[in-house]
Parts: structure tokens; sequence; C-alpha cells
């Protein structure tokens, strides 16, 4: 999970169809979507079901923000909606699936990890 999403996202129904390979449909209160972004990280337009794109999300579990603008700057790719830095889509059912991620690189403690 992300840091700055500091609760769960997505999961499979506990009592409805798991879909394996699937992270879930979006938990209540949670809005998830996969979205068209620029160059910049900045969002263009909603992707259509079956369509990958950038997985972002908004809710009461993401974070508003760094202290230090400059550092979140590319978090957000639109006012309260947390790049995710995954790539995926919705199916007509609203299951969620993870393709890929945006970038190979994950940053840790400081650390490069090339994933």
């Amino acid at each position: 999970g992300l840091t700055e999403a500091t609760t769960v996202a997505n999961a499979n129904p506990i009592d409805g169809q798991r879909r394996v390979g699937s992270i879930g449909l979006r938990v209540p209160y949670t809005e998830v979507k996969a979205a068209r972004i620029d160059a910049t990280g900045k969002y263009i337009s909603d992707c259509a079901f079956g369509e990958t794109g950038t997985i972002l999300i908004k809710g009461p579990g993401v974070f508003r923000g760094y202290k230090d603008e400059a550092t979140g700057r590319d978090v957000f790719a639109a006012p309260g909606w947390l790049n995710s830095g995954d790539l995926g889509y919705q199916d007509s059912d609203g299951y969620f699936w993870l393709t890929g991620r945006a970038k190979d690189l994950i940053i840790r403690g400081g650390h490069n990890i090339d994933p």
C-alpha cells in the first residue's frame, strides 16, 4: 500500500465474487479511477472501461499533501486525486486490475529500488 493513502482503497468482496488477479472493488467513501495523465502527471480525462491508465485515488484515507509543497508537486494529478503510480484499468463490473507501474523505480527510505 501507499503511505499517502493510509487505508485500503480496493478489496475483493468477502461474500461476493472474487476475481483472481484483481485488486477488487473500491471500498465505500473512496473513489478510484483509471485516468489519462499528461507528461507532467496532470489529469487529462477518465479512461473508458477496460482502457489502461494511471490509477488515481480520492477519499478520507488519502493525505492532504506534504508540508513542503515542492516535495509533493507531482503527487496529485488533480485536486484531491492521488497519483498512485500504478497502471491499470476498471472492468465494466467495477473491478480494478493492475497492469504495471508508470515508472520503473521505487524510492524507499532514500534508496532507489528497481522492481
